[in-house]
């Protein structure tokens, strides 16, 4: 969008500058939701890293909780991840994958993933996919 203030009528000067100062605002606030995508995501206590999934699990979330998780477990001595789904609606394979990828760095141990809060849609994508394998699903959160 390209917006010219023109000289010719006072009113149209301040309709663009309106529009100029609500655009600046909404950039900020996605700015700032971005930013604040990641806080109290992760949570430690121990040698067990909890991770409190969003509302939607796409490509970029688990790309985000893939690297944020990494940093992480190459900081701390974690011997347990716990992935909580009680916010989560939604969730695609990159969200499996991401999963599955934390069980490998965690040394493929038995009991090192654990999920909790899943809804039925979310326990029933793990069954198909073949995770319930690796993960084990606790009912409560």
């Amino acid at each position: 969008m390209n917006w010219k203030i023109t000289d010719h009528c006072e009113n149209t000067k301040e309709i663009h500058i309106e529009i100029w100062v609500s655009l600046f605002f909404v950039i900020l606030s996605v700015g700032q939701k971005q930013g604040d995508y990641m806080k109290n995501r992760f949570e430690i206590q121990g040698n067990c890293l909890t991770v409190h999934l969003p509302r939607e699990v796409d490509h970029p979330a688990a790309d985000e909780i893939r690297r944020e998780s990494d940093n992480i477990l190459r900081k701390n001595y974690i011997r347990t991840m716990v992935f909580d789904f009680s916010e989560t609606m939604f969730m695609d394979s990159s969200g499996i994958g991401m999963i599955m990828g934390r069980y490998r760095a965690m040394g493929m141990r038995g009991n090192c993933i654990r999920v909790t809060g899943v809804s039925v849609y979310i326990e029933k994508l793990l069954h198909l996919s073949g995770v319930y394998k690796f993960v084990e699903i606790c009912r409560e959160a």
